[in-house]
């Protein structure tokens, strides 16, 4: 979690009108289209158009690495989601558990590192670890956009009726020269399958660090702990 908030920084240290181009072609049974952007408002627009079925899809695996290491995994069944953090080196089982999920008309927020094990009732609570993996993906919401250049562009194919629809996602955000933030993706029928993230800022010391999200459908399933013996969290 410290490199995610370091990421964020980076992204806060970039700060981000409606201008998305569209453009659409069929010949015989083969579709194709693509959007396109070049400032902060139609980047958005992108961006949140690529990722709006996935980020309403109920039965979803989301697994996050650096580097080929793991380091958060979120496994989203209806309305409960379970996520396993790599703590290795801070927890002493190396890893932390945590729960989202309502119970009766009680939303519930729990997390376990081994030792530690304790809950929090409530809305509130429980939207933080529920679909928790988008925290990773908050990098538009910046206060200002002074310096910063956008470009999106969405490219879709279909082949025929019956065929499975892929978009390609590519967006780059830049500021000075030594300063960016480059988002690619895929997706089929429109839920994305993969997303990376790309850093550089040289007053964060990052070079070309990069972020991966794999999203698998359809297999999820979560099984809540008995928490009745936890320690209960205001």
């Amino acid at each position: 979690m410290k490199l995610a908030k370091s990421l964020l920084a980076v992204a806060l240290v970039l700060v981000m009108a409606l201008s998305v181009c569209a453009c659409s072609v069929q010949l015989g049974g083969e579709e194709t289209w693509n959007y396109s952007a070049d400032d902060k408002d139609g980047t958005v627009e992108l961006f949140n158009n690529f990722t709006e079925k996935t980020f309403a899809d109920t039965n979803q695996v989301v697994t996050l690495t650096e580097k080929g290491k793991e380091l958060f995994t979120e496994t989203i069944d209806g309305t409960s989601s379970h996520g396993v953090y790599n703590t290795s080196g801070v927890t002493e089982s190396g890893k932390t558990d945590t729960y989202a999920f309502k119970d009766g008309k009680k939303y519930i927020f729990a997390s376990s590192d081994g030792e530690t094990q304790y809950y929090m009732e409530g809305k509130k609570n429980y939207e933080m670890g529920y679909r928790a993996y988008k925290k990773y993906l908050e990098l538009f919401d910046w206060n200002e956009a002074k310096g910063v250049t956008f470009s999106a562009k969405v490219d879709g194919k279909k082949e025929n009726e019956k065929a499975v629809s892929k978009e390609t996602l590519k967006i780059e955000m830049k500021k000075g020269k030594s300063d960016s933030l480059t988002i690619s993706a895929t997706s089929e029928d429109g839920l994305v399958k993969k997303l990376t993230y790309t850093v550089n800022s040289k007053d964060e010391k990052i070079e070309n660090e990069k972020i991966t999200l794999d999203f698998t459908y359809g297999s999820a399933k979560v099984k809540i702990p008995d928490i009745s013996k936890w320690t209960k969290s205001e």
